[in-house]
């Protein structure tokens, strides 16, 4: 829906299809004033500011490898000692002063090009954007590929982050999970307060598209690309209709990223307080890498429990394992497994043949000429700056 909403406020005749059921989502990863996810809920009218909607989360997120790690304490910074500072947020300063400029420095530039010019002024414009947007990439990339002095501390954090990102094991381009680690450093770090989000963005949904937005009825709409008019074809039960581009949001892509999930209850004094919400465990041998996710709820703190693992299946027992050496006992009962039904497809393609190839433009966006299919956002623990900013390459402005 929030999707639907970027699209209209960017020019574009908008319908859009959505499933009416409000989906735990992401924590997100950015949100600092001028990038893309700031950016994104400024425009579509839900600034990050807003309590109601949004909550921040500090200290960000605990890293229980080897080395513990603690990332996210903004408020402390000033008052840690040398030996804090080196034990727990080691080569900030260094990461602070080299890397953020770097991986951050242009992004303020591309919020402001993205709404560019009408005419043949901004298509030229448009045009030349989009080469300067993507040799920044292949700079930072190289720049990175080397693998700055100043992150070998972070190699297992950065590793295990990384399976939580909706990267695919064979990702090379290290500044995905960099410019992630960058935000979990800084605390830009929040988590969205579903309900009272999902009603309001539905109002400014129904106020906004009123003719276009339908509820989907779990049945696949066949799509039909014609290369030779440049029209995709959709055909549902209310008949066929022609559209200039399609955006796709409900899918994974080719990548094998549905993580298991379980929820996990227990006492807030069973917790130290001075942990975060959010805990990272890396995979060690057999056993899988694990994400938790928190949310206070009054004596207590509900957890989502993710396992990213080699093996299709990871069992209760290796999870309840895990948690009980690391964070507390835990009870058979009050780790319950989250029932996931199998996927229904949204769309269904029928392809010319040979069909085209779909050209990866990132982890989370693949293109087929004006087809495009970007990641599923609620599939991923984390909703970065880079996925928002693929959804702004998506719908530049009309």
């Amino acid at each position: 829906m929030l999707g639907a909403l970027l699209a209209e406020k960017q020019g574009y005749e908008t319908s859009v299809i959505y499933e009416d059921a409000p989906i735990a989502p992401a924590s997100f990863l950015g949100g600092l004033p001028g990038l893309p996810l700031s950016s994104f809920f400024d425009t579509v009218g839900f600034p990050m500011q807003d309590p109601r909607f949004f909550r921040s989360l500090s200290p960000s997120i605990l890293f229980m490898g080897k080395k513990w790690q603690l990332a996210g304490m903004p408020e402390l910074r000033s008052g840690f000692t040398f030996p804090e500072r080196s034990r727990w947020m080691p080569q900030f300063d260094r990461i602070q002063d080299t890397l953020f400029p770097r991986l951050f420095g242009g992004m303020k530039n591309e919020m402001v090009r993205f709404f560019r010019r009408k005419g043949l002024s901004g298509f030229l414009e448009t045009w030349w954007n989009g080469y300067l947007f993507r040799r920044q990439d292949r700079l930072l990339k190289q720049y990175l590929s080397i693998f700055p002095d100043e992150l070998l501390e972070w190699k297992d954090f950065l590793d295990t982050l990384g399976l939580f990102l909706g990267l695919s094991p064979e990702e090379k381009n290290p500044v995905y999970k960099v410019r992630a680690l960058n935000c979990l450093l800084t605390a830009w770090t929040s988590y969205p307060e579903i309900h009272p989000l999902f009603r309001e963005v539905q109002k400014s949904l129904h106020k906004q598209l009123p003719k276009t937005a339908t509820v989907w009825d779990r049945k696949p709409l066949v799509l039909v690309q014609d290369r030779k008019k440049k029209k995709i074809s959709v055909t549902s039960e209310k008949g066929e209709t022609l559209f200039d581009r399609i955006l796709d949001l409900s899918g994974s892509l080719e990548e094998k990223r549905d993580y298991p999930g379980w929820e996990w209850e227990v006492l807030s004094k069973s917790i130290p307080d001075a942990w975060p919400l959010q805990c990272l465990l890396p995979p060690e041998g057999e056993k899988p890498a694990i994400l938790l996710q928190g949310r206070q709820r009054e004596d207590k703190i509900s957890f989502s429990v993710l396992a990213c693992a080699r093996e299709t299946q990871t069992e209760v027992s290796t999870v309840k394992s895990i948690l009980s050496e690391k964070m507390c006992s835990v009870r058979e009962d009050s780790l319950r497994l989250v029932a996931q039904e199998p996927p229904v497809p949204m769309i269904q393609i029928e392809d010319a043949k040979p069909p085209s190839p779909w050209r990866k433009r990132s982890p989370y966006l693949h293109t087929r000429g004006t087809f495009f299919r970007m990641m599923d956002p609620t599939r991923i623990p984390f909703l970065t700056d880079d996925w928002i900013r693929q959804l702004f390459y998506t719908l530049m402005q009309r």
